[in-house]
């Protein structure tokens, strides 16, 4: 699954990053957006196009909603999940899901905390126990840096 913000767009612009991405893409229209409107209706056979009203606390938030909306959609063919809330010409982000392991968390963080990056390998993205977190977490105060410590520690085994 790939789960994009019109921030990882550059303004004026829509280019359909990582076609090749498997499971279903979504992009987050945030407020303030300065996408235009043809363009956003041009991607709607490539993308679920969900349309932000107010601006999301963190990803968190955002994740939360989004998977509980779209739990009935997904199967245990997504693949990994890639979440991108920056703009895609300031970082390289993966461009071939097979290259991702299994069992990875792999965050970053903008300066003030909040996730601009995630991406979850293919073992933690299609696991059942993926979207009862997400409804566990819905609405509790978890922030984006808990929220990555609250995935490790559910599925990545630590040595001992």
């Amino acid at each position: 699954m790939l789960v994009m913000t019109t921030n990882a767009l550059e303004a004026g612009t829509i280019a359909p990053p990582f076609p090749s991405w498997p499971g279903l893409h979504v992009l987050i229209v945030l407020p303030g957006s300065e996408c235009d409107r043809q363009a956003l209706e041009a991607l709607n056979d490539r993308f679920i196009i969900i349309e932000w009203l107010q601006e999301p606390a963190d990803a968190t938030v955002l994740l939360c909603d989004v998977i509980g909306w779209l739990e009935r959609r997904l199967d245990e063919d997504e693949g990994p999940l890639l979440y991108i809330d920056h703009p895609l010409g300031k970082a390289v982000e993966p461009d071939d899901p097979d290259q991702i392991p299994p069992l990875a968390v792999d965050a970053t963080f903008d300066p003030d905390a909040n996730i601009n990056r995630l991406v979850l390998g293919e073992m933690i993205a299609t696991s059942p126990l993926l979207p009862d977190l997400f409804r566990k977490l819905d609405g509790r105060p978890a922030n984006d840096t808990q929220f990555t410590e609250i995935l490790t520690d559910l599925f990545v085994w630590k040595d001992a």
